[in-house]
């Protein structure tokens, strides 16, 4: 249960739609307008949709809809989809700093959209759940979201 009480869960919930709701936003957005942008390129919107970083950034979108609408959802299969959205992000955000990101060289609106999608919404995303709650509590059953890349 993400909180033990209704005075917590009362006293939360306000924050966390906004936080959530601001993500959400800013995510939806940030597709809408790349997917538009790879489209006016030429380029091809299943391969943009191919890549872990877009995937990552669209579970983190659902999951932030989800919280701005309803903070005190509460499931296994939430639980599964909340932790690969972190994990999935998290990964994004470290690999793509570490590695990835001297070799990457973009202007433009494109540019705007990269650091959305590889800076801060790994930040927002991690300190959103460290910060701003709901924490769920997470077994060795949830890890089953690792399946997710490999497919």
């Amino acid at each position: 249960m993400p909180w033990t009480n209704t005075s917590d869960r009362l006293h939360r919930v306000g924050p966390v739609r906004i936080f959530y709701g601001v993500q959400a936003v800013v995510l939806s957005y940030t597709l809408v307008a790349q997917s538009l942008l790879t489209y006016h390129e030429g380029r091809s919107l299943a391969n943009t949709y191919s890549y872990f970083t877009i995937q990552s950034n669209v579970v983190v979108l659902g999951t932030a809809v989800v919280l701005a609408l309803a903070p005190w959802v509460s499931s296994r299969a939430w639980t599964v989809v909340r932790l690969g959205g972190l994990c999935g992000i998290t990964l994004t955000g470290i690999v793509y700093a570490s590695v990835i990101a001297p070799y990457v060289h973009l202007t433009g609106w494109g540019l705007a959209y990269h650091y959305v999608f590889h800076y801060a919404m790994p930040i927002a995303s991690v300190l959103g759940f460290v910060f701003v709650g709901p924490r769920a509590r997470f077994d060795g059953r949830d890890m089953i979201f690792l399946v997710w890349p490999a497919c």
